[in-house]
């Protein structure tokens, strides 16, 4: 398991057990997969060059998102000296423009002291 993977399930733990039943969170990932009948197709042929890649999810979108007393909330998550990119940017400026809670977490801080904005929230 990866830092930043470990990272995200220690966040989502941490929220669950704090926030209860204000807050619903869930992992979403973004990337892209090979189609299941070219990857058969490209075996049988050999010819790898029939590989078709389907996207999913949304390009830029935060790694938590959930509701909190109905309010949107994502949480990019970042593993120093990583940095945001220009679709995590923009979905961010998104985000914020509609009302919504956007964090973006670094693993330099302390857990506790990044996510407190949201016990405002929940009062």
């Amino acid at each position: 398991m990866t830092k930043h993977k470990r990272l995200v399930n220690e966040i989502l733990l941490y929220l669950n057990k704090t926030y209860g039943d204000c807050l619903r969170v869930w992992e979403i990932d973004t990337g892209q997969a090979y189609a299941k009948y070219s990857v058969k197709r490209a075996f049988k042929t050999k010819n790898y060059k029939e590989l078709k890649t389907i996207a999913y999810g949304k390009k830029g979108h935060p790694d938590i998102t959930g509701i909190i007393n109905g309010r949107w909330l994502g949480i990019e998550v970042k593993i120093m000296p990583d940095t945001q990119n220009p679709e995590q940017v923009k979905f961010q400026k998104m985000v914020e423009t509609h009302g919504g809670i956007y964090i973006l977490f670094k693993d330099t801080l302390p857990m506790e002291e990044q996510l407190l904005c949201l016990r405002r929230l929940t009062i």
